[in-house]
Order: structure tokens, then C-alpha cells, then sequence
């Protein structure tokens, strides 16, 4: 949350004021340099669950497409996975770049990636979703693996960002909550 430093009265306000100003000048500066988003994409929570999903899935020997991927997302973002080691949890954190960078080029083996169920929270412009996930090598084929997004949103007015995701997969010992396993999304 934004402080005001201790301030009061309307220094508190220029302050603030300040910081949403600066706010706002990075994100005009971040939207114009990053790919435009197919405009039906990115017109619900719905539609960019959906093309978030298919854009990082991928036939064998074809690219997960990326560029779809990032046009849903602000500049700026982090993506984060969490994994248990040693009776603690270590957290992953990759810049968009980082993301793109590690997940192009051909996939050796299939990856299909489905939402399995999903809750939504919105409040004002933010929203929070959960969304439950498998991944096959094949859409008919064998489950690889489950797990969990979470995922913060942001509409601008314009459209909805993703501006954060963490993610965790489903362990022998951490199985998804049932209330999430085998339910269909929205």
C-alpha cells in the first residue's frame, strides 16, 4: 500500500499525487512498446483466461505462442512459481522477458495446458483469480501434471492486465483441493 510518508493534509495529497503521476507516465511508456493484444482477448476475465491458456500450449515440434502470451500481461510483470525443497518452499521469479526467453522455440514433446476450474474476486479494477490446471502431452493424451494459478488482475479503463501470477503444481502429498479437481470453468 501507497504511505504518505507520514505527511498530512495536502502535502499528503501532492505527494500522492506524485506518485500516481509517475504511475501513470511508466504505463503510457510500458503499453506503447508492448505488442498490442487481440481486442477480444482482453475484453473480460473470461476471454484472457482463455487466451492465456492457449497461448502456452503447443503441438510437438511447434512454438508456444508467446507474443499472445505478452500482450496479455503489463511490462513490468513477474511471473513466480513456488515449489517445495527441503521442508520449505522456494519461489522462482521471472520477469516477463525471462518467461518468453526460457519457454520459446519448438516444445519437444506436446503441451496442452487446461483450466480445470477457476474463482474470481473483483473488486473496483483488480481482480484475483484462481484457476486450477493440467497439463497433457496431447490433448486426449495421459495428465502430466495439476496445479494452481493465482493470478492478480488490473482494468485500466480499457481492458484488463495480468500484472502477477504464481504458480505451484499439484505434489503426491499437496493434491489440489477437491473443490477445484475435475470441475469445469466458467
Amino acid at each position: 500500500m501507497v504511505g504518505t510518508r507520514g505527511l498530512t493534509g495536502p502535502a499528503a495529497v501532492i505527494w500522492l499525487l506524485a506518485i500516481v503521476g509517475v504511475a501513470t507516465m511508466s504505463d503510457a511508456q510500458d503499453t506503447n512498446a508492448w505488442p498490442d493484444a487481440r481486442p477480444a482477448d482482453v475484453e473480460s476475465i473470461d476471454a484472457m483466461m482463455e487466451a492465456a491458456y492457449r497461448a502456452v500450449s503447443a503441438k510437438r515440434g511447434e512454438e508456444r505462442d508467446l507474443e499472445r502470451f505478452r500482450s496479455l500481461w503489463r511490462r513490468g510483470s513477474r511471473l513466480m512459481a513456488a515449489a517445495r525443497a527441503d521442508g520449505g518452499v522456494i519461489v522462482n521469479v521471472l520477469s516477463l522477458d525471462d518467461f518468453v526467453q526460457a519457454f520459446s522455440g519448438p516444445v519437444d514433446r506436446g503441451v496442452y495446458e487446461r483450466e480445470l476450474s477457476r474463482r474470481t474476486e473483483v473488486f473496483g479494477n483488480m481482480a484475483h483469480v484462481w484457476s486450477a490446471y493440467e497439463v497433457r502431452e496431447a490433448p486426449e493424451g495421459e495428465v502430466r501434471t495439476r496445479g494452481i494459478n493465482s493470478l492478480q488482475l488490473v482494468h485500466d479503463g480499457r481492458r484488463w492486465w495480468f500484472v502477477a501470477g504464481l504458480f505451484q503444481n499439484e505434489e503426491a502429498d499437496l493434491p489440489l483441493p477437491s473443490s477445484y479437481a475435475g470441475h469445469e470453468p466458467p
